[in-house]
């Protein structure tokens, strides 16, 4: 099986060439029309870890957030943009890190995850979990991970990002029951982002951060060849300037495997680059 990934450089978050990239990101996949249909409710999910400044590089930058919104929007999607932080209330995390502004400009909607639902599960790490409301309300999952190192998985990707629909202390808890059994945590993750598998992930990879011991995150920049200062365990090659990321999992979450997008074609590629992933 071979799912297809668009990459396009981007070295800043100015919202015009922004907006551009993400356009040019989206075209190999017949663009965001591809994902959303008119009247969806779309569910756009990034990485709100904490209460930082967006230079932090801790929490997927607004204005990326802000131009998927607006994207979604003009193709008649319903919008809401929610996470569960691991650090603190969910509206002082959005209006720290910038998010709520950009909601609030758009007129989309906020939801702070404070609601959960227990969800079924058939056998793996558990029989069952409970999740955000609006998670099960959606019919369409938008996920916005930020690349950043873990110190259990190695780096916060797609998958990783998904824990987030768990709400709040819940999270911790099943931090504990994994205690340091990184493939057991893995094994959580997945199954997770298997049973709420978006439709498309966009990666915010133009500024990343690596956790230090000092517990507080570097920003780095990608570019030069690769991002410093380095990604635990080792540097990321990477070609010059920051990159946007999107893979095409399926077509929506409430299946539970997506048809896979296929190889996408040479001339397809100009001028972003797709690529198997």
């Amino acid at each position: 099986m071979s799912l297809a990934v668009s990459l396009c450089q981007q070295s800043d978050y100015n919202p015009e060439t922004l907006r551009l990239s993400l356009i040019r990101l989206l075209k190999p996949f017949g663009g965001i029309g591809s994902f959303v249909k008119p009247g969806q409710r779309v569910l756009i999910k990034p990485n709100l870890l904490a209460g930082k400044a967006p230079e932090k590089a801790v929490t997927t930058h607004p204005e990326l957030v802000h131009q998927v919104i607006l994207l979604v929007q003009q193709a008649g999607g319903l919008v809401t943009v929610g996470d569960s932080p691991g650090l603190g209330k969910p509206e002082q995390v959005a209006r720290k890190c910038g998010l709520r502004a950009v909601i609030d400009a758009t007129g989309a909607n906020f939801a702070a995850f404070e609601d959960s639902l227990p969800v079924p599960f058939s056998g793996g790490t558990f029989h069952h979990l409970e999740v955000a409301r609006e998670a099960l309300e959606t019919d369409v999952i938008i996920n916005l991970p930020k690349l950043k190192t873990h110190q259990m998985m190695g780096y916060t990707g797609a998958v990783k990002n998904l824990f987030g629909l768990v709400v709040g202390a819940r999270k911790a808890r099943l931090h504990l029951q994994a205690g340091t059994d990184k493939a057991f945590f893995a094994l959580m993750l997945l199954e997770l982002a298997e049973r709420f598998l978006p439709a498309l992930n966009i990666m915010d990879a133009i500024v990343g951060s690596a956790w230090r011991a000092t517990v507080r995150a570097v920003a780095i920049r990608c570019n030069s060849g690769h991002c410093w200062p380095p990604l635990h365990p080792r540097p990321w090659t990477l070609s010059p300037s920051g990159w946007l990321i999107c893979r095409r999992t399926g077509s929506g979450h409430k299946k539970s495997h997506g048809k896979p997008a296929g190889r996408v074609s040479t001339s397809q590629r100009s001028p972003c680059s797709a690529r198997p992933w």
